[in-house]
Formats: C-alpha cells, structure tokens, sequence
C-alpha cells in the first residue's frame, strides 16, 4: 500500500511539473505573439516585403512542427492506453487467480 502512494504522489508531482512548464510555455507564447503581432504592424506600414516574407516562412515551420508534435502526442497517447488496458487486464487476472 505504501508502494502505492508513494507512486500516485510521484504521478501527482510529475503532472504539476507538467502543468507548471505548459503554463510558462503559454505565457512565453503569448509574449512573442503579441510582440509578432508588433513587429507585423511596423512592417507592414514600412512596406518590409522582406521581414514579413521571413515571418511568414517562420509561421508556417512553426505550424508544420506543432503538427508533427500533435502526432507524436497522440501516437504517444495510444501507446500509453494499450498498456493501461494491459495492465488492468494483467492485475484482473491476477484478483481471480487470488
């Protein structure tokens, strides 16, 4: 029983790390599309062809590889779902054989 504690407390923390870095991740997101949001305007009104044609190159890298991310995150999801259902299966055996 100690054993398990220990682990949901272990989990319990793992997630609040997880929850504590996507929420600076935001913030950091959010600071550097409103600075973008900035930069575009500056750019437009100078007539910039050059920096905006960057920025346009550089969002749709971004998009491309927050994709790809969203795959490996769903990939990673089913994965972890197989061995949950693994698992429980593996510990209900285990509670009949008992």
């Amino acid at each position: 029983m100690t054993q398990t504690h220990e682990f949901l407390n272990r989990e319990r923390e793992r997630l609040t790390n997880i929850d504590t870095a996507l929420s600076h991740m935001r913030a950091r997101m959010d600071t550097r599309r409103q600075e973008t949001a900035a930069h575009i305007d500056e750019w437009k009104h100078e007539r910039k062809v050059d920096e905006l044609e960057a920025q346009a190159l550089d969002a749709e890298g971004y998009a491309e590889a927050t994709k790809r991310l969203l795959e490996l995150a769903q990939d990673e999801a089913w994965a972890a779902s197989q061995e949950a259902i693994e698992a429980r299966r593996v510990a209900n055996e285990a509670k009949q054989k008992v």
